[in-house]
């Protein structure tokens, strides 16, 4: 179904925001950031992180700035599939004799997440002054480490979930008019 609506529309450029929808669609769970050899329905794939957390500031166009990968967005990346990774384990981590869930999933985010934040917060002061601080670049960096606290906060609580993915998704369902009719705004005369 998704395919035929995809040919339907005939677009140059498909977009698959994270890997598992990219997964669900081609069946492939070995894919990278990126371009994709996939083609569907004609169109160029690209799978893309989700918009989210950490990774929200690095996107398509910093990936695609380069003919071939690599860069600091690309390790950028590499350091949120880590932390996302740790995230995964920690949910399937059984908690010890006496410990609650959440507690269990706070012990292996400090003892897993915190070294890949380290070395991620220790990467990113090294190559803040080698960017241009107005470039795109520049500016992911900078809000990264402007907002460090907020994003670390998740690791010294295990009932705090790693991004805010289903709040996201709540207020834009909410905030998203219905199909119902429009009121027009009031008149002014």
């Amino acid at each position: 179904m998704a395919i035929f609506a995809i040919g339907r529309f005939a677009p140059a450029n498909l977009a698959f925001l994270g890997k598992a929808a990219f997964a669900a669609i081609s069946g492939r769970r070995d894919c990278d950031w990126g371009e994709q050899s996939d083609v569907f329905a004609g169109a160029r794939t690209w799978v893309l992180p989700n918009p989210s957390g950490l990774n929200r500031a690095f996107t398509l166009d910093r990936l695609t700035g380069r003919k071939k990968g690599g860069g600091p967005p690309e390790q950028a990346l590499r350091f949120f599939e880590q932390l996302y990774r740790v995230e995964r384990q920690a949910r399937n981590e059984k908690p010890d004799k006496g410990e609650t869930q959440a507690d269990c999933i706070r012990r292996f985010r400090q003892q897993h997440s915190i070294p890949v934040l380290n070395a991620l917060k220790a990467w990113l002061d090294e190559i803040e002054p080698k960017v241009l601080p107005d470039s795109k670049l520049g500016d992911a960096i900078s809000y990264t480490l402007n907002q460090w606290d907020y994003l670390t906060r998740y690791t010294e609580d295990g009932r705090m979930p790693i991004d805010n993915n289903l709040l996201e998704r709540d207020i834009s369902c909410s905030a998203t008019p219905s199909t119902g009719p429009r009121l027009a705004p009031p008149s002014t005369a």
